[in-house]
């Protein structure tokens, strides 16, 4: 893969949590890094799993691999004002060179 193949900026976000001072906590999420990647739009496509409907992926993130820098599906990304939930980062044949994220796209729970 080329660079020039990763031309959208994404935020890489981790969800913080305060105190407000009531005694509760506040959530809140906060971007932790801005890094570029390609993007791959994938169909729209659910399937019954165990008389369940199971949701699929809408995209596929790549990264180049950072090993200072881990992407784990506690996280989430945003790009062009659209969140998406990640399911899963694979290290492309363990090779340590690029990393594949599959993520859904909707707001983070």
């Amino acid at each position: 893969m080329g660079i020039g193949a990763m031309r959208s900026t994404v935020e890489i976000q981790s969800r913080t949590r305060t105190g407000d001072g009531a005694g509760g906590v506040e959530s809140q999420w906060t971007t932790v890094e801005t890094r570029r990647a390609q993007i791959v739009s994938k169909r729209g496509q659910e399937r019954l799993e165990g008389m369940q409907i199971e949701d699929q992926i809408s995209h596929i993130f790549t990264f180049r691999y950072r090993a200072d820098k881990t992407i784990t599906a506690a996280q989430r990304l945003r790009y062009d004002n659209r969140i998406f939930n990640i399911n899963a980062v694979i290290n492309l044949d363990e090779r340590n060179r690029y990393l594949m994220v599959y993520c859904k796209e909707g707001v983070s729970l």
